[in-house]
């Protein structure tokens, strides 16, 4: 019930493992993890403060929260950009729920679609540089400086 209740206000790759999606992101380091269970903790805390009516809008939860991503999570992420721009859709889907213009369900909804789409280009982007490494490692390799070929009973190499 608690993570229903504001699933809005979750931050990242945390988040995923709250909803019913099949993939799991891959966080990068246990500091990175650290930091989103501390962001969550303070996450709860300004939800509560919005139900006891201590804050009065969704907007200025949404900004609590993101202030706790700004101190815990942005330090560690790889991407800060990508921080920032999910930042700026829980601030302006917050917004909207307060305008009326949608319901807490279909901001919650919304808020599951971005943190996808969050979860997706970092993996995306981690994927791109896993490979970039690898193919700067494999270009970099010696043996490709000495390629042997076998040729009429001897070998041959193009370098040595």
């Amino acid at each position: 019930m608690f993570f229903k209740k504001f699933m809005i206000f979750v931050p990242l790759a945390l988040a995923t493992a709250c909803t019913s999606t099949s993939y799991e992101p891959q966080i990068s380091s246990q500091a990175y993890r650290d930091a989103i269970i501390h962001t969550m903790i303070e996450i709860e805390e300004c939800v509560e403060k919005r139900e006891t009516g201590i804050i009065n809008s969704h907007r200025k939860s949404a900004e609590c929260g993101n202030a706790a991503i700004k101190r815990y999570v942005l330090p560690h992420a790889p991407y800060p950009y990508l921080v920032d721009n999910f930042m700026a859709s829980r601030a302006e889907i917050a917004t909207k729920v307060d305008r009326n213009e949608i319901t807490f369900a279909q901001s919650q909804n919304m808020m599951a679609q971005e943190r996808l789409n969050f979860i997706s280009k970092e993996q995306y982007l981690l994927d791109r540089e896993n490979k970039q490494d690898w193919d700067s490692e494999r270009n970099n390799n010696t043996f490709r400086d000495f390629k042997c070929e076998p040729r009429r009973g001897h070998i041959k190499c193009s370098r040595w």
